[in-house]
C-alpha cells in the first residue's frame, strides 16, 4: 500500500554474489522511493555483484551513492522486466569486473526510464582486460535520458554507449544535454548511429573528465557547467537537491552531472 521509503541507510555487503537493493514486483500503489543511501557491494573475481536490481517495479531513486565495486561482472544499476523508474541525482560507480566486465546502468526488459542529472563511472580492471560499458540499453520504450555525465575512463572501454536490441536508448530526441567521455583508446559508442550522440545538445568530450580529480566526483570548469537540466521529471517537477543535497542549481542553470559545483 505504501508508502514504501527506504533512505538514508548505508548497505555494504561483502558476498560471493553480492546484491545491494533487489526489489520484484513493487506497483506504482507502494510509492516507492530510494533515497540518500550509501550502497556498496564487494564480490570476488567470479561473481556477480549489483548495487541495486530492480524488476517488475515502479519507483524514484534519488540522490543515492551506488558503488558496485568488485566482482566478475558487476552492475551500477540494472533494470528488468516491466519498470517504470525514475533516476535522479545518483552517483553511480563500478569497478573493477574480471570476467565479464562491467555496466553502469543496464536497462532490459519492456519498462520505461527517466535518468536526470546522474554521475556514472566505470572503471574495469586494468590487468585483466575486462571491458566496460557505461548504458547498455536492451528494451525499454520512452527512456529520457537528460543532463547525465557517462563516463569509461579505462583503455578498454568497449563503448561509453551501448545499443543492443529494438529499443534503443538514444536514437530519439529524449537522449540530451548529456555529457560522454573515456580513456585512451576507447569509443563513444558501439551500434548507435552516427551523429546521435554530439546532437541534441550533447557533448562528446572523448578523453577529457569533468571531474576535479579522479578520486571525486566535484565538477572543475567547463563546458559541462550551467548546460545540463534539472527536469521535468516524470510527473512535471524539478530537482532542488543535487546528489549531496546541496542546492541544485548555483548559477544560469543546473551542471550535467549529479553533483552542482557550488
Amino acid at each position: 500500500v505504501g508508502p514504501l521509503d527506504i533512505h538514508d541507510n548505508s548497505f555494504d555487503v561483502s558476498a560471493s554474489n553480492p546484491w545491494g537493493i533487489d526489489m520484484t514486483n513493487v506497483n506504482g500503489g507502494a510509492r516507492m522511493r530510494i533515497r540518500d543511501n550509501f550502497v556498496r557491494v564487494t564480490g570476488n573475481t567470479v561473481s556477480e555483484t549489483r548495487a541495486i536490481s530492480l524488476n517488475s517495479v515502479v519507483g524514484v531513486i534519488e540522490r543515492n551513492e551506488l558503488n558496485a565495486v568488485r566482482g566478475g561482472t558487476s552492475y551500477g544499476f540494472i533494470s528488468i522486466g516491466a519498470n517504470l523508474i525514475e533516476l535522479y541525482q545518483n552517483v553511480i560507480s563500478v569497478g573493477p569486473g574480471y570476467l565479464g566486465g562491467n555496466l553502469g546502468i543496464a536497462m532490459s526488459g519492456s519498462g520505461n526510464t527517466y535518468a536526470i542529472g546522474n554521475t556514472v563511472d566505470v572503471r574495469p580492471d586494468v590487468m585483466q582486460g575486462s571491458g566496460a560499458i557505461g548504458l547498455r540499453c536492451n528494451g525499454g520504450q520512452g527512456n529520457v535520458f537528460t543532463s547525465n555525465i557517462i563516463g569509461v575512463p579505462s583503455v578498454f572501454a568497449v563503448a561509453v554507449i551501448e545499443n543492443a536490441g529494438t529499443n534503443a536508448c538514444v536514437t530519439t530526441t529524449t537522449f540530451t544535454r548529456n555529457y560522454l567521455w573515456h580513456g585512451p583508446g576507447g569509443t563513444a559508442f558501439n551500434d548507435v548511429s552516427a551523429g546521435v550522440g554530439i546532437s541534441n545538445a550533447n557533448q562528446y568530450g572523448g578523453t577529457v573528465s569533468p571531474f576535479v580529480s579522479s578520486s571525486s566526483y566535484e565538477l572543475r570548469d567547463g563546458g559541462w557547467i550551467d548546460q545540463g537540466a534539472a527536469g521535468p521529471q516524470f510527473d512535471g517537477g524539478f530537482a532542488t537537491l543535487d546528489g549531496k543535497r546541496r542546492p541544485r542549481v548555483v548559477g544560469s542553470g543546473a551542471d550535467i552531472g549529479a553533483l552542482e559545483k557550488q
